[in-house]
């Protein structure tokens, strides 16, 4: 996987993988490329920003957040059967519509903390994750949070996730807070606060 936050490239000097694809969450465990994602992420903030304390992730989103998101392919299944009863003319004047209204989807911001001082500020790669990936990465971080999925887009919600990586080693302990704010005509711009720590 690409690098998240580090400036440079990564390397296996400190002894194990970026990331993993699996995690067990209360006895049930969990694989899937939205896991490999955060995982990475947390890695790399905890060893490239070792006395950070918090992560802050934003970007806008079009939409909602349902369990749907838990699977992209879905949103596949939706798009070809919208093809499969669409002329094409009518796919490309909806295409342009959306592209008009919202534009290109938007890139992911992150910020990592020690305290209240900032160390670091980037725009995550495009090639990784985008406003629109986001929403399916947010939703199982909202699923294995154990918060409701009727909470799922309140203004400010909260919740822990305890997760091992029985491959490496490693717990997860992330306390994360959701904050969903309405800009206008259905966007929302949204951001996820990371309290963590890897051991």
């Amino acid at each position: 996987m690409a690098k998240l936050l580090a400036e440079q490239e990564l390397d296996r000097d400190h002894g194990y993988s970026i990331g993993t694809f699996s995690i067990t969450v209360d006895g049930t465990k969990w694989c899937n490329s939205s896991i490999k994602f955060w995982t990475s992420l947390l890695d790399e903030a905890t060893i490239y920003f070792p006395h950070s304390d918090t992560l802050l992730v934003e970007t806008s989103a079009e939409k909602q957040i349902t369990s749907r998101d838990l699977e992209p392919s879905r949103e596949l299944e939706d798009s070809v059967q919208t093809f499969n009863t669409s002329t094409l003319a009518q796919v490309f004047t909806q295409a342009i519509r959306q592209m008009e209204l919202y534009g290109p989807p938007q890139p992911v911001q992150a910020w990592v903390y020690q305290q209240n001082t900032q160390l670091a500020r980037k725009t995550l790669p495009l090639e990784c994750v985008d406003a629109d990936l986001f929403l399916h990465l947010t939703a199982w971080l909202l699923y294995l949070s154990g918060i409701p999925e009727h909470r799922w887009n309140a203004e400010n919600v909260s919740g822990d996730i305890s997760a091992i990586d029985n491959c490496r080693g490693f717990r997860y302990g992330m306390l994360i807070t959701f904050h969903n704010n309405h800009i206008h005509e259905g966007l929302f711009r949204r951001k996820i606060e990371f309290n963590w720590r890897c051991t």
